[in-house]
């Protein structure tokens, strides 16, 4: 039996709704089909900034605490299985523009996103369900939401996306007494191809194939995310930064491939080189092929190389690659 006057909540039994928004920090309306499949889903309500009230004379007891900027934040991992069909715009192309993308679709050939200009990138409705009860669900709601997109993968793993640092306007989480319907699709049975020798068509740093341990994107497009509450205004505003990425690799052949310490050297001037990471075959795997490449000129530079040892024993290198053009994500 419940304990009087409590929830007894299971911490899995909670879900994510989301849509992109017609006109910023206006609700869209969310319907069972906009339940997004999510892993480690964590939401961060009523956050802010603080500030004690003090008063002179006070006897340092009796200091309350106001927080000004309210908002909530969301975080969750999901696996962005491609559509299956080329050219046609998979379930998390909604979360890749949230998270500041523009999207680009070529019939029966690409979806292509890339970063936006800040001042026309989309925002998000969000909802969070928490089951209380089997009929009473607590709602917590997020408009004018935008997000930061990550990406990685580990030997042995499926490869996946992190939203973090999803930040929107605050509103008093609600008590629903109904059920909420859910319509998943085919999303949970959408996997992406596996990351192995077979399905990776291409890892390369100046076209040379790299033996892959790890791989990390912290910021895919390139734009961070800060929450603002201001007078006539509120926003989740973006700023550009330099997208990295931080790669694992077994030591690469000197005389056949490259040196990693010479590539990372600026004794002769910045290095910039291409980058380019397909998984999935054309002609095997069209419409689930993940590419993530270098945005225009594709630039990337190498730096911080580290000798590491692997898991196997072997001796590998560590290094971050800065994305100075940007990065482009395609599903072919």
């Amino acid at each position: 039996m419940p304990i009087a006057n409590t929830y007894r909540i299971d911490s899995l039994a909670r879900f994510l709704m989301c849509a992109v928004e017609d006109t910023y920090d206006t609700a869209a309306t969310l319907t069972p089909t906009d339940v997004f499949a999510t892993q480690s889903l964590q939401g961060d309500i009523y956050q802010g900034d603080t500030e004690e009230v003090r008063f002179d004379g006070d006897n340092g007891v009796d200091v309350p605490v106001i927080t000004g900027n309210p908002y909530n934040g969301f975080s969750f991992d999901f696996y962005g299985g491609g559509s299956g069909a080329k050219g046609i715009a998979p379930v998390a192309g909604k979360l890749f523009r949230i998270c500041g993308a523009n999207e680009l679709i070529t019939a029966d050939t690409a979806v292509v996103y890339e970063a936006a200009d800040i001042s026309d990138a989309d925002s998000g409705t969000f909802k969070m369900f928490q089951r209380a009860q089997q009929a009473k669900y607590l709602e917590y709601l997020t408009t004018g939401a935008r997000g930061q997109l990550g990406f990685s993968f580990q030997d042995g793993k499926k490869a996946k996306f992190k939203v973090s640092n999803l930040l929107g306007a605050y509103y008093e989480p609600l008590v629903l007494n109904t059920t909420v319907a859910t319509d998943y699709g085919d999303q949970k049975a959408n996997l992406p191809l596996d990351v192995n020798f077979a399905n990776t068509a291409a890892l390369q740093f100046d076209g040379h194939q790299l033996c892959v341990n790890s791989l990390e994107i912290d910021n895919v497009f390139g734009l961070e995310v800060s929450r603002r509450d201001l007078p006539g205004c509120r926003s989740s505003s973006l700023k550009k930064v330099t997208p990295q990425i931080n790669i694992t690799f077994r030591m690469p052949d000197w005389e056949q491939a490259f040196n990693p310490y010479a590539m990372a050297s600026t004794e002769q001037g910045i290095q910039r080189k291409p980058f380019l990471l397909q998984i999935g075959n054309v002609g095997q795997h069209d419409g689930k092929i993940l590419r993530i490449a270098g945005a225009g000129a594709n630039e990337t530079q190498m730096t911080s190389p580290q000798q590491v040892i692997l898991d196997d024993g072997n001796v590998g290198m560590s290094v971050t690659l800065r994305c100075l053009s940007g990065l482009a994500l395609s599903y072919l």
